[in-house]
């Protein structure tokens, strides 16, 4: 039996973390019903890379992964109708996962309150950029600006800040709403329900905050640069090699030769001192791999227990012994697109949910969903002609 095995979720959110939030309950196991406006649906389903040789007139790539394992259905919650069928599933469900801007859900009378109303002890899961309260509520913003506000943009005083190449962020938000409704739902206030506020600003600090606290007692920024030696570049590619400890950083000057540097003891443990010849370290160590396959460097670097991997390409990934070994990619079919490979959830559990069902067309289970609320054939004829479904 899955963990989540007959709790309902709707999730009327769009984007990225309300549907990764909604599609982690799925994975355990919640019937996640996705709710998608009639016309277009999210916005993802035309997020590039789309799929040009599929039946499918708008399905993608983030689409399918962040909505598998949810029935889908359309619906207009802006029309009087749509919020009145909105209220009827919400009768019968367990949580609610949006990303409207704040205040939406108010001016459209389907606010908390008015759930909890409807169905007391639900609990209404809020995923926004900057979260529902302070001066910043109603901005605008992307995972640049969140990232630079959130203090993940970091580099040297000679150079722009950078952010992450991945919206890592939105999927961590994704994650702490699942967290969150899980939390709510175990809590003490659950006769109630509970509104959980999540935002991305939020998030991405906390997930930073380690190295801020450090900056608030005086340590210095912190750089984009890795610890010594960093990617060096071998015959067949590269090979990420790190030294987080002075044992590290000893293992590493011997391992690539480098007596000499390895005969300054202070070395170990002055940082700034390693930083000012590092040019001259970078370019003996890529001397000393240019002979070397990747792998050579992998199992040469571990040996000594130095941290070491290889940045593996996606055809890399689906060959790895480690993901194999561990079933870490599950074959995964979408009508119209054919068979691929995918990751499967990050957790390995009993309770984990086995079934693999596809994200879905738009409306597609509209009949099922539906027709469990009483509405008869006729009726959805009528509301699909009024554009509400």
């Amino acid at each position: 039996m899955s963990a989540l095995q007959g709790l309902r979720v709707l999730d009327i959110s769009s984007g990225i973390a309300g549907p990764f939030c909604a599609r982690l309950l799925a994975d355990a196991g919640a019937d996640v019903i996705k709710i998608e406006d009639p016309r277009g649906g999210d916005a993802t389903r035309r997020e590039n890379p789309i799929f040009a040789d599929h039946r499918l007139e708008d399905i993608s790539a983030l689409f399918i992964y962040l909505n598998q394992n949810k029935r889908g259905v359309s619906l207009n919650i802006e029309s009087v109708t749509g919020r009145e069928i909105l209220k009827q599933m919400a009768e019968k469900s367990d949580v609610v996962v949006e990303s409207f801007a704040p205040g939406t859900l108010e001016r459209l009378g389907v606010s908390h309150g008015e759930l909890r109303r409807i169905r007391p002890g639900i609990v209404l899961i809020s995923i926004t950029d900057f979260g529902q309260t302070g001066p910043y509520r109603d901005y605008k913003a992307t995972h640049l600006t969140l990232s630079a506000l959130g203090g993940w943009q970091q580099g040297e005083a000679t150079r722009e800040p950078i952010q992450a190449g991945f919206p890592v962020l939105y999927y961590m938000a994704g994650l702490w709403g699942a967290i969150g409704a899980l939390a709510a739902l175990r809590g003490s206030h659950q006769d109630e329900g509970q509104h959980v506020d999540i935002s991305v600003m939020d998030v991405c600090l906390n997930a930073n905050t380690p190295t801020k606290v450090r900056e608030l007692f005086g340590a210095p920024p912190a750089k984009r640069r890795i610890a010594f030696p960093g990617n060096v570049k071998a015959k067949d590619g590269w090979a990420a090699v790190n030294s987080l400890t002075a044992q590290h950083w000893q293992d590493a000057l011997a391992l690539m030769d480098m007596a000499d540097v390895l005969a300054d003891e202070e070395l170990s443990y002055n940082a700034l001192k390693r930083e000012r010849i590092r040019p001259e370290l970078e370019a003996r160590a890529n001397e000393w791999a240019k002979d070397k396959t990747r792998y050579e460097i992998l199992y040469a670097a571990q040996e000594l227990r130095i941290p070491a991997g290889l940045p593996y390409t996606s055809a890399e990934m689906l060959e790895s012994p480690q993901y194999l070994e561990r079933e870490f990619f599950v074959k995964t079919a979408q009508p119209g697109v054919g068979e691929f490979l995918q990751p499967r959830a990050g957790f390995v559990a009993p309770s984990l949910c086995q079934q693999r069902r596809p994200a879905p067309e738009l409306g597609e289970h509209n009949w099922d969903v539906y027709r469990e609320l009483g509405l008869q054939a006729d009726d959805l004829l009528a509301l699909r002609n009024a554009g509400i479904i």
